[in-house]
């Protein structure tokens, strides 16, 4: 009974959300100035089949993470987005932070990217 209720419950919000975005934004985030630009009708996401090359579980302190370790021939416009898909997508499977480290194995003149911005 109570998982029926709550099914409902979520169910309605998400109706609210969608038909009164500009309302529910402000009600929900109150001192955030955003503004309702489109809305996405039924987004599915497609999680891509990929494999990375290594992942082991380690200890850092106390705390347990998920290391990665990509190996990488030469540098490449979508490498960052790419690891950053990756350490999303093995913490939501593993549970566990990632902490990811890309070798280079040839040497590159330019700077490499330290970040990846959303």
């Amino acid at each position: 009974m109570v998982a029926a209720k709550i099914k409902t419950f979520d169910r309605v919000l998400k109706v609210l959300a969608r038909d009164y975005a500009d309302a529910f934004l402000r009600l929900a985030l109150p001192d955030v100035p955003l503004e309702v630009v489109g809305v996405l009708e039924n987004v599915e996401l497609a999680i891509p089949e990929e494999r990375v090359d290594f992942v082991h579980r380690v200890l850092w302190g106390e705390r347990e993470y998920l290391l990665h370790i990509e190996f990488q021939a030469e540098h490449r416009a979508d490498f960052p987005k790419r690891m950053f898909v990756y350490s999303a997508l093995l913490t939501r499977q593993m549970d566990l932070p990632v902490i990811t480290v890309a070798i280079y194995l040839n040497r590159r003149d330019s700077p490499l990217p330290v970040s990846y911005e959303v």
